[in-house]
């Protein structure tokens, strides 16, 4: 049933009796919209609290333990099935931090799990779930599994709770042997792209409000356990962008992927995706085909760390395979998931592919991917190859190998042209690619016609972006990754590179490297002009 406003406020004032219980209460997970002021049923609940801000503060009862807060039994050596998740994750990231010594991004070290609260069994009152200190700040993290349904509101006043129930902070601190002056701060910790992660992103001013009140920061984090200061990277910025646009235009399309009681706003919803698939199984098999059985797993639905479900990648708004399929699903002889050996390891995955009868066509569609983070981090089987190119007078482009071979597992590579550090091209995959074309030539593949390698970079100037300082930073990428790519000459690179593998390889002795470098040609396209060409 829905709820009016002045419901949802009746419910608040009668839980509101006992303060250290209140984020319990059930109207704090409660979802939907007020059936008369249209209003989330959450936003009341926080508004609530702001005009009733230090009742809820003094009202919490503070609680002094006797014992130690730091439990000897806490050696991480018994980590939890998977019915305990919370805790299972808990002690996993506590044994990541003391057993093998990783500091996390943002928030250091984990100290603790479960650390209890009460001083008598009849103390109404829970555990933290996680204790991080970076040398500066010790945070009480309040810890939601990958799937929970809870709201960050009930994540928010959970943790503050907790830190507000430690009457005396300083035997907290000398406890598990910090400094007292240290700062305590209690952080929702959720999984990104869970319910918690999705209310971030969506207009909730008195949720922030309040957050901003109580010095509630929020961390979020991924299945490899990397942690995540910012709510909304650029990149999700952009798949909403993209989103609302193709909803505004065609009304047929919606939003909202459900699975495992997640909603992925910045996914195609359920139906919407099953007729899309739907479609290109009817009307364009062979390319049903090829995402299907492509090495991206584009049409299934994944499976992350610790079992958690996530939609199939071409459901993103931002999927660059979901971008050539629309713009070139209709175009005769075009085929999609194109792999090419690269003779020095591995394979080159390319978007597109198409032969006519003078050339053969080569694509690479980027949509969201320049505005994500990049590894520099590459095998060290590239290394010959990179060192080759740096040392040929023929291209502009220098691969600087920061690492021991030795000691490293991988090499660090920085990219330069003309000493300027390349930093959202992604000149490693376009080695590779290059790798695959010219090895497929060499080896008498393809015959000899022209060839021509299209890099089709989705373009944000082109659809509405309501955040004007996001928008500012995408365009400036999206600006800096065209000037990136018409600074590297392509030509000279495929012609080193095609000098390597017959040097290296022994490859294509009876082919006339100056024939297929004439024959090849590059051109940087966008969603406009890919479309029409």
């Amino acid at each position: 049933m829905a709820y009016t406003r002045a419901e949802i406020l009746n419910k608040c004032a009668e839980e509101f009796e006992y303060e250290s219980t209140f984020y319990q209460s059930e109207v704090i997970n409660y979802r939907g919209v007020t059936s008369d002021t249209k209003e989330l049923y959450n936003e009341i609940v926080a508004e609530f609290i702001l005009n009733n801000l230090d009742e809820f503060v003094m009202g919490i009862e503070q609680i002094r333990r006797e014992t130690t807060y730091k439990t000897k039994s806490h050696t991480g050596d018994k980590i939890p099935d998977d019915k305990r998740m919370e805790e299972k994750i808990a002690v996993e990231m506590f044994n990541m931090s003391q057993k093998q010594g990783v500091v996390f991004d943002n928030i250091g070290k984990i100290i603790d799990y479960q650390t209890p609260l009460k001083n008598v069994i009849k103390d109404e009152t829970g555990k933290i779930d996680l204790l991080a200190y970076d040398g500066k700040i010790l945070r009480i993290l309040e810890l939601k599994k990958p799937d929970s349904t809870e709201t960050m509101l009930r994540c928010v006043l959970e943790g503050f709770t907790y830190m507000q129930t430690i009457k005396d902070k300083e035997k907290f601190l000398t406890d598990f042997e910090l400094p007292v002056d240290t700062e305590i701060v209690a952080c929702p910790f959720v999984f990104a792209h869970g319910e918690q992660w999705n209310e971030m992103n969506e207009n909730r001013p008195r949720l922030k409000e309040l957050m901003k009140k109580l010095n509630s920061k929020p961390y979020f984090i991924d299945n490899e356990y990397r942690i995540e200061r910012k709510i909304m990277e650029l990149n999700k910025i952009l798949d909403y962008a993209i989103m609302k646009n193709e909803t505004t235009q065609n009304p047929d399309i919606k939003s909202g992927y459900k699975i495992n009681e997640n909603t992925y706003s910045n996914y195609l919803e359920n139906e919407c995706f099953e007729k899309f698939v739907d479609d290109m199984k009817s009307n364009h098999k062979i390319a049903y085909k090829m995402y299907g059985e492509g090495s991206g797993n584009e049409l299934e639905i994944r499976k992350g760390r610790n079992g958690v479900l996530y939609p199939p990648k071409m459901a993103s708004f931002g999927s660059s395979s979901r971008m050539i399929y629309n713009l070139m699903k209709d175009v005769d002889g075009f085929l999609f998931e194109k792999q090419l050996p690269t003779t020095v390891g591995g394979i080159a995955n390319l978007d597109g592919f198409m032969e006519t009868d003078s050339k053969y066509l080569f694509v690479e569609a980027k949509c969201r991917e320049p505005y994500s983070a990049k590894t520099n981090e590459y095998e060290w089987k590239y290394e010959k190859l990179y060192e080759y190119i740096t040392k040929s007078t023929k291209t502009n482009l220098e691969c600087e190998i920061i690492g021991d071979k030795a000691k490293d597992k991988k090499m660090k590579v920085r990219f330069k042209v003309n000493n300027e550090v390349i930093e959202h091209f992604d000149v490693k995959q376009m080695i590779c690619h290059l790798l695959g074309v010219a090895t497929a030539f060499l080896k008498g593949e393809f015959d000899m016609k022209n060839i021509e390698f299209i890099y089709l970079l989705f373009n944000p100037k082109l659809i509405e972006i309501e955040d004007e300082k996001a928008k500012s930073e995408i365009y400036k990428i999206y600006t800096e990754t065209c000037e990136e790519c018409s600074s590297l000459d392509f030509k000279n690179l495929f012609e080193v590179i095609i000098e390597f593998l017959k040097m290296k390889y022994k490859m294509g002795d009876n082919i006339t490297t100056s024939l297929l470098v004439d024959n090849f040609s590059f051109r940087l396209s966008d969603q406009n002009n890919m479309s029409k060409n």
